[in-house]
């Protein structure tokens, strides 16, 4: 039941990552013809949030700001700058720490937004310059290879910060792709694709104070408690006689925390590799997991082990979590379950 609940999670996420990539894949008849366009922005959901699963019609049921914004820009609308910067903001298509500790690569997270379809949004330090970071939807016609490509937006490393408040600014450009195909039977908000090109061009800024641990931003969680609960959550198997497989599902007690480990796998005293295990806040491509290849079939593991450890940098790929678990502690491999 656990590998059903599993796939079940992973797979709403991906088909909800593909309609959000797919450019002619909302639908527009809940959309409100009255909800005004500075309204909408205010009530734009965060990425991921911007639909629910209907099981009556098995599709996706949008969120009436989302598909407004949408239907705006697709039949030629603008916006303005602060409407923009706005609209940005609120959906979470770019999303950096308020604070960040010092000595570690500044990082972002950016994903599209559900109401830009088949679109991309590049971000850069100055004109001219390379892109520094970016994300896109709509380039990648595979669900799962699209669902990858966005998780690796998640994480986008950029230089160090000296220490102390400041404010870090971007060059923003989002620019509406040539879309794969059309089916204007699909699209009732146009008869005709929309129009390949720069919808706009701005600047973002965000307030960052640089601290001096990881601990001034993200104070760590320990003791017993929280040991126990990250051990129930923490599944591992043989799978295939030659796998050893560790699987980790988001739990409601870890909300707002951040759980990243280091995994080390012991053969009595001897290492035998290493692997890092982020456990993320909602369904992801393929999961939580990690595996190593056994040294041989039905390998004996009565003397095999577990080390788990926290990672405190790998914490940081949490964007929602306020603090961090902290600690260490050991999994022996005797009758671990074979599948």
């Amino acid at each position: 039941m656990r590998a059903l609940s599993i796939f079940a999670a992973t797979w709403l996420a991906l088909s909800g990552l593909a309609r959000a990539l797919d450019a002619q894949g909302l639908p527009s008849a809940t959309a409100s013809p009255t909800l005004g366009i500075d309204a909408a922005i205010e009530r734009l959901p965060r990425i991921g949030a911007e639909y629910t699963w209907n099981k009556d019609r098995r599709d996706w049921d949008y969120d009436t700001a989302v598909l407004h914004l949408r239907d705006h820009l697709a039949n030629g609308g603008s916006l303005s700058d602060k409407q923009w910067q706005l609209a940005l903001r609120n959906s979470q298509a770019i999303r950096v720490r308020e604070r960040w500790p010092a000595g570690v690569l500044f990082a972002m997270c950016m994903e599209m937004p559900s109401w830009l379809p088949n679109c991309q949004i590049r971000l850069y330090a100055e004109d001219h310059a390379p892109p520094l970071a970016r994300a896109s939807s709509g380039l990648i016609g595979c669900g799962n290879c699209a669902a990858a490509a966005t998780e690796g937006g998640w994480y986008q490393e950029l230089e160090c910060l000296p220490l102390g408040k400041q404010t870090v600014s971007f060059q923003v450009t989002v620019e509406r792709l040539r879309p794969r195909s059309f089916d204007s039977r699909r699209n009732a908000a146009a008869s005709v694709a929309p129009t390949p090109g720069v919808l706009w061009r701005g600047t973002v800024s965000f307030p960052v104070e640089v601290v001096p641990k990881i601990d001034d931003m993200l104070p760590a969680v320990r003791g017993e408690d929280a040991d126990t609960a990250l051990r129930r959550i923490l599944d591992l198997s043989v799978v295939n006689d030659e796998w050893l497989r560790i699987d980790a599902e988001f739990a409601p007690e870890f909300k707002g925390t951040a759980v990243a480990l280091e995994l080390e796998l012991f053969e009595g005293t001897t290492a035998r590799g290493t692997e890092r295990l982020w456990v993320a806040d909602r369904p992801t491509f393929g999961g939580s997991s990690v595996q190593w290849k056994l040294p041989e079939e039905n390998a004996d593991l009565s003397n095999w082990s577990v080390h788990v450890r926290s990672d405190a940098a790998g914490a940081l790929r949490s964007w929602g979590a306020v603090k961090r678990w902290e600690g260490e502690f050991v999994v022996p491999l005797r009758g671990v379950k074979r599948e």
